[in-house]
């Protein structure tokens, strides 16, 4: 199957059609070839993709998955198939709602992913991205929020939590350390806002 695999790594339309013929197959061998793969994949063979991985409750592929949808809207009808097996956090939730909107791709009104009333009403929060040059400063704004998770992005380290004023949730806040140079510190500036769009935007 290794072989098999190797031999198709940037064709996935012979992965999809005769991996679910192999009984007992662990889910190891589906995720590092979606990892790896980095051919064209069709909305058709994406979908596959997906109902191969949910049929077989692959929850490590559906990670992969998920992770490739992040940075290519190609994976998106994979994810929107085979996102019961992945456990996601919070925020991973509501970026994983987001994917299924973003221009590319027009999910039909079955496939929408459905939000708890928590996650709508924090998806709903501003966006603040706060940058700071120590982590003496990193540390102090992390404790003022709550359940912070990671958001990681294009291998940049992030970690987003909730800010909460007298028992109100009110915002969503990434919080980096960049370090003090103002060059480097323009520039994380300029991906954050490329990658969050936030409402708002602070450096300490």
């Amino acid at each position: 199957m290794t072989k098999f695999l190797n031999e198709n790594r940037n064709d996935i339309e012979p992965v999809i059609v005769i991996f679910p013929s192999f009984k007992n197959l662990k889910d190891n061998f589906l995720s590092d070839y979606i990892f790896y793969f980095r051919g064209n994949i069709s909305e058709t063979q994406a979908k596959k993709l997906g109902e191969l991985v949910s049929d077989n409750m692959f929850s490590k592929s559906a990670r992969t998955i998920y992770h490739r949808a992040r940075y290519s809207s190609l994976f998106s009808p994979a994810l929107e198939i085979c996102r019961e097996p992945v456990s996601l956090n919070w925020w991973e939730s509501i970026w994983s709602f987001g994917v299924s909107t973003r221009e590319g791709h027009k999910p039909s009104s079955g496939t929408i992913p459905i939000l708890s009333k928590e996650q709508s009403a924090r998806e709903k929060l501003p966006t603040v991205v706060i940058l700071t040059a120590i982590n003496e400063e990193y540390l102090a704004v992390r404790e003022h929020l709550k359940e912070t998770v990671e958001a990681d992005q294009n291998d940049t380290n992030y970690e987003i939590g909730i800010f909460e004023f007298m028992g109100k949730e009110i915002a969503k806040v990434f919080i980096r350390e960049c370090g003090a140079k103002n060059i480097t510190a323009a520039q994380e500036t300029e991906r954050a806002i490329q990658y969050f769009k936030p409402d708002l935007t602070g450096q300490r």
